[in-house]
């Protein structure tokens, strides 16, 4: 965390004189609404229109429970209705907070100050009513906060060298050690990064807590200082967690981080504010994202620059940071080409719940159940073992996703007439394709080569043609088996459509609830289709089975037999894989209307 560390400090050092707009979340808003309640008089009035220096929203301290420096207090209706008590309190704690920083002398000098000691629960009980009526602003980007006020303005404008001189103030431990940053003697500030702690003090520090950097008081201020600038201006929502780059210059010129962070700044800001998909950013025009539209656009602002990102992924409750996931030295280029690769694929990281689905997409998130999982498969180029990759084709194969929470089995009749697209022999490939380009697996995996059919081949020579091209099959009898087995169940459930006036495939039916398929049970499944083609045999009248049928069979015997006899493990996934790719490539390659065939 030593790099990160120095970078925050990096920051921090630019925006120094910016404090005051940086440790004040009004700034952090474009619009905000406020009550004022004024304390002299108890009327509320609604103002759209307050400047930010005015309305001055900054914690006391670190703590949960410690409360703002000022009474502003957000307001949110359906708490306040939920526990209207809980509310009061919050702004009796901030008008405590402020009030503790002057002495008895200036408050009895202060008739505001008088009057704000006067506010307590009893104070606001006739007023409650009007309180809970109160609506919050119908733009959820526009946050509505509470404040007491005096004459039309907030208690805060009146008081900003308090705010000031708290964002200023600094508590100095003087411990032996050295500062990381300017290797100088004595330590013990607090930067109130838990992500970045040391854990391992000396022993004479061991007492203080362990979230303790080795940083000077000077140091810390400025780590502080970087890691909310970062949040401030860096930062995007991610699924419930916040997600920041963080630049690192290549670069001796310390111009240029400046001039780095504010392009990423205004990048920001721009997609914050973003409401159309095409609109221009930046100069740059985005129609599709496919990763993350703050970090793709963000990546396309620093194209040419000198410059290598961190992407942060961590989490706010209260005071706390909670440090998810760290992705180190990635170059902007590098995320534009996973982009393009992702839309060559027709591949998106995560569904967006409005978009639909109208361009044939396929998703990630179907085969990743955890999202951080997937930027680190994207961007921090974690290397897949196959046998990862397969038994996650396999959970995509039988249940549409990896969630089991939106699981929904398997129909092989639907499978094979490719009305389940999203888990598709040709979605698997797409999928494949993506990981072998961007490099994300240990080997390069190769399902099958290029299918070319000539229109000459008859369908005995296009299930040879088919057979040999998968290339995913290679020597194994067990696999060999499974994708001719498909191809057979695929045939199978066709004839039975076409030779049952009810539409209906009894063969399907207990496909369908024999389990997963794997070595062991293929002898039984191979076994049922012989029972079914008798069948079929008899119900149609005919004294052998069609023609593809008994080729495929024929084919199967002996690659069967050597299964059998085979004592060697062969992982279900592959066994599924092979399943599915022979009855797919029948139904997609051979296949033909007429009926029985």
């Amino acid at each position: 965390m030593s790099d990160i560390v120095k970078i925050f400090s990096q920051i921090g050092s630019i925006y120094a004189n910016d404090a005051i707009k940086i440790k004040n979340k009004a700034f952090e808003y474009k619009a905000i609404k406020a009550y004022l309640f004024d304390i002299e008089n108890k009327s509320i009035e609604p103002n759209l229109n307050l400047d930010k220096d005015d309305l001055i929203i900054c914690r006391f301290g670190v703590g949960a429970n410690s409360g703002n420096l000022f009474p502003n207090i957000l307001f949110k209706t359906n708490e306040l209705k939920k526990d209207s008590k809980k509310f009061i309190k919050s702004v009796l704690k901030s008008t405590e907070n402020l009030l503790s920083k002057f002495s008895d002398e200036d408050i009895n000098k202060d008739d505001k100050l008088l009057l704000l000691k006067s506010v307590d629960e009893d104070y606001f009980n006739n007023k409650i009513d009007e309180i809970l009526n109160l609506q919050e602003d119908k733009d959820k980007k526009t946050p509505t906060y509470f404040c007491l006020a005096y004459k039309n303005k907030p208690i805060s404008a009146y008081y900003k060298q308090i705010f000031i001189d708290h964002i200023s103030s600094n508590e100095e431990t003087k411990e032996n050690g050295y500062d990381i940053l300017t290797n100088k003697f004595g330590i013990g500030a607090d930067a109130n990064l838990a992500f970045c702690s040391s854990n391992e003090l000396p022993p004479k520090m061991q007492w203080i807590k362990s979230q303790l950097l080795p940083l000077n008081s000077n140091s810390a201020k400025l780590v502080k200082m970087g890691y909310e600038v970062m949040d401030k201006n860096l930062s995007y929502n991610f699924y419930g967690l916040k997600m920041a780059l963080i630049p690192i210059v290549l670069s001796d010129n310390s111009e240029f981080l400046k001039e780095i962070l504010e392009i990423l700044k205004s990048t920001q800001a721009e997609v914050s504010s973003q409401t159309k998909k095409d609109q221009v950013i930046e100069g740059i025009k985005k129609t599709e994202f496919f990763i993350h539209n703050g970090l793709e656009i963000s990546a396309e602002s620093q194209q040419g620059l000198p410059v290598i990102n961190t992407i942060l992924f961590y989490e706010k409750s209260n005071a706390a940071v909670n440090l998810h996931l760290s992705i180190d030295d990635v170059l902007p280029s590098f995320i534009t080409y996973v982009g393009k690769q992702m839309n060559a694929s027709r591949i998106k990281a995560f569904r967006d719940k409005d978009s639909g689905n109208k361009d044939n997409f396929i998703y990630l998130q179907k085969l990743f159940k955890d999202k951080l999982e997937i930027m680190s498969v994207l961007l921090a180029r974690v290397k897949l073992d196959k046998d990862v990759i397969f038994k996650k084709i396999e959970q995509l194969i039988y249940y549409g996703t990896v969630n089991m929470d939106y699981a929904y089995a398997i129909g092989w009749d639907k499978y094979f007439n490719e009305r389940l697209p999203d888990r598709s022999i040709d979605a698997i490939k797409r999928y494949i394709d993506l990981f072998n380009n961007i490099e994300t697996t240990k080997e390069k995996i190769i399902l099958q080569k290029e299918i070319k059919l000539e229109e000459k081949m008859d369908k005995k020579q296009k299930i040879d043609y088919l057979f040999d091209s998968s290339e995913f099959l290679k020597e194994n009898s067990s696999l060999k088996s499974a994708y001719l087995i498909g191809m057979l169940s695929a045939n199978l459930i066709n004839w039975q459509f076409g030779v049952n006036q009810s539409g209906s495939s009894s063969y399907a039916k207990w496909l369908n609830n024999c389990g997963q398929i794997n070595k062991d049970s293929l002898d039984r499944i191979w076994k049922k289709s012989e029972e079914t083609v008798r069948k079929l045999c008899s119900i149609s009248g005919q004294t052998n089975p069609i023609s593809t049928i008994a080729y495929i069979n024929d084919k199967l015997m002996p690659f069967l037999a050597d299964s059998l006899a085979d004592k060697s493990i062969v992982k279900s996934s592959y066994i599924a894989l092979a399943f599915a790719m022979g009855g797919s490539d029948f139904n997609k390659y051979i296949k033909t209307k007429k009926e029985g065939e």
